[in-house]
């Protein structure tokens, strides 16, 4: 995952976005009570087999990887090898929350590269096209690119995307002496054009529970 360090020689400078007239700021997403939630895994920074399940946690150990689909590869004996989730730096999570008998799928954040997290959750035999809505922490790429395979896999997305209006906030890395580059910054036009419904929100949702579901058929 990434992180904005606090190291005195690190800098990492924000330049406000500028106001777009033509995105609203909506809050249409009620919060209800709800009967239980499942954190799925999709993309972290490490991944280790040999991990027992703990208490609530369920992992994709040994036993997943051998009834897992399986690669070619020429430096086996055996010809082919094991196709299991690849960790890299970033983080997604798919949240299932389940109410009244149904399940409902939200998307949090999507990874670092552009298929990772759509080969993953083919991995742990998940489909994109249940997901209902999308959340982005924050702009950081590595939480961010992964919708790129995302929108591919379901393309046209045809769902909400909700966003801090601040994830459109250009920003760099300045360590005196070494580097200076500007970040790359999600990008408005393609997630209109894949078809997302932007919804920028400032604050947490309130709960409520005189109201429907939100629009995305969620409750959380």
């Amino acid at each position: 995952m990434c992180s904005e360090p606090g190291h005195h020689h690190v800098h990492i400078s924000a330049v406000a976005p500028r106001a777009d007239p033509d995105v609203e700021l909506r809050d249409p997403v009620a919060l209800l009570p709800v009967d239980a939630v499942t954190l799925t895994t999709l993309v972290d920074n490490c991944s280790d087999l040999l991990l027992a399940d703990e208490g609530p946690v369920k992992r994709a150990g040994l036993l997943a990887a051998a009834s897992a689909a399986r690669l070619a590869t020429n430096v086996l004996d055996t010809g082919e090898t094991f196709d299991i989730p690849l960790a890299q730096h970033g983080f997604a999570m798919l949240v299932t929350v389940t109410r009244a008998g149904r399940d409902h799928h939200l998307l949090f954040d999507a990874g670092m590269t552009p298929d990772g997290l759509r080969d993953n959750m083919r991995r742990l035999g998940l489909s994109p096209g249940d997901v209902e809505l999308v959340v982005l922490s924050h702009g950081h790429s590595d939480h961010v690119t992964g919708l790129d395979g995302f929108i591919r896999a379901v393309h046209p997305a045809n769902l909400p995307v909700v966003v801090h209006p601040a994830v459109w906030t250009k920003r760099r890395i300045a360590i005196p002496g070494i580097l200076e580059f500007e970040l790359p910054s999600p990008s408005r036009r393609s997630l209109l054009d894949a078809r997302f419904d932007i919804i920028e929100r400032r604050h947490p949702p309130v709960t409520r529970t005189d109201r429907p579901i939100g629009a995305a058929g969620l409750s959380a």
